[in-house]
């Protein structure tokens, strides 16, 4: 195994000087870990990912390996196994030859071949379809094989570029279930890309989430699920989006409310606490709010007065495990969306009250988007 350092990486796009494909990304993965890079397309997720692998250059930047210099290195050199978005297994092979290929490059005897072989096809279960070509799998057996090829030379890190794009959801949860077992049987460093947030969000140690190039946030699935850095973060991570909306930080006596439309919430004290400056105390900030921490249920409304408003329901989405209420509330904009028990009652046309969760509010500068909210350093992952 190994651990993994970028040092100050820079990627231009030679097609248009002006913009950058990566800008200056610092990242560090420990021995072990299983980091998966998240963002959207042409965040620079895999194009990191290729200049690890040795697949391209940076411009600028260093890539160690263990403390090891890596950046001129070929991909041979590196000991790396890689899975791709197309499992990449020679049309020609059945299964068999296809794990076995990068082992009898590396002139092993046949005996150490076969019995390695034989060792990954009882550990993937894939047996039974060692003898079949490609073209007659499914897609999990093409990505169990691909799986069991990339690891067969026993690299020192795997890397997977979006194995699982475009998989139906059951299929992308049983094959992140495997890819996590393999992961944890074989203690392997994983770098892994994909799109998908909540993939990022089952699978990871940590989670990177990038932006155009540049490394947002890197922490833990659920630091950077409580504690997003910027507004960007905040919205990408989780399903449905963050609610985000302005409002005003006002004093009124002892308490710091926030103030929109008719509506005058007081913050835990907690929160006022945690802002990094008393400067944003009569000004507009960004209040950030997920869907799950908007409640209609009776109890919550009982005991939760002060953060009450009235909602009118404009769209009710019935999921079977919960439902999304779409809610027009005065004084903000946009349409705020609420997951809220799955048999709820409410129906469209509707005016609700729901009460907001003041402990899981988020509060964001109106004009770097930045969170204004300091965590502590109990929170916090170096």
């Amino acid at each position: 195994m190994a651990s993994i350092s970028i040092k100050d990486v820079t990627k231009l796009n030679h097609q248009n000087h002006q913009q950058l494909r990566l800008n200056h990304v610092s990242l560090d993965v420990e021995d072990g870990e299983f980091v998966v890079l998240v963002g959207p397309k042409q965040s620079g997720k895999t194009k990191l990912l290729r200049i690890i692998a040795g697949l391209e250059k940076a411009d600028s930047g260093e890539v160690y390996f263990d403390g090891r210099r890596m950046t001129d290195r070929t991909p041979q050199e590196r000991n790396i196994g890689m899975v791709f978005q197309n499992d990449a297994l020679f049309p020609a092979m059945n299964v068999y030859d296809n794990i076995a290929f990068s082992l009898r490059m590396r002139k092993l005897e046949p005996q150490r071949v076969h019995d390695r072989v034989m060792e990954l096809a009882d550990q993937f279960g894939i047996v039974d379809i060692l003898k079949m070509k490609p073209r007659e799998l499914s897609f999990i057996q093409r990505q169990r094989a691909a799986l069991a090829r990339a690891v067969a030379p026993r690299p020192s890190i795997l890397l997977m570029d979006d194995p699982l794009i475009g998989v139906d959801e059951n299929s992308s949860r049983k094959l992140a279930v495997e890819i996590l077992r393999l992961q944890r049987e074989l203690k392997q460093t994983v770098l892994y890309v994909t799109c998908n947030q909540l993939e990022g969000l089952r699978m990871a140690t940590r989670v990177v989430v990038m932006k155009d190039g540049t490394v947002q946030q890197m922490d833990t699935p659920q630091n950077v699920y409580d504690f997003p850095v910027n507004r960007y973060v905040g919205r990408f991570i989780g399903a449905p989006d963050m609610n985000q909306f302005p409002v005003k930080l006002e004093k009124y006596g002892q308490s710091v409310c926030m103030s929109f439309g008719e509506w005058v919430i007081p913050l835990p004290a907690g929160k006022v606490a945690r802002l990094v400056s008393p400067d944003y105390i009569g000004k507009t900030v960004i209040l950030g709010m997920r869907a799950e921490n908007i409640h209609d249920e009776a109890a919550f409304l009982s005991i939760s007065e002060d953060s009450v408003v009235e909602a009118k329901v404009t769209i009710v989405e019935m999921l079977g495990m919960a439902t999304y209420l779409h809610l027009k509330i005065d004084g903000v904009e946009d349409i705020v969306i609420a997951n809220v028990e799955a048999r709820c009652t409410a129906r469209e046309g509707e005016v609700i009250r729901v009460a907001l969760d003041m402990n899981h509010v988020h509060l964001f500068d109106a004009e770097t988007g930045e969170s204004i909210l300091a965590r502590t350093a109990g929170n916090m992952i170096s």
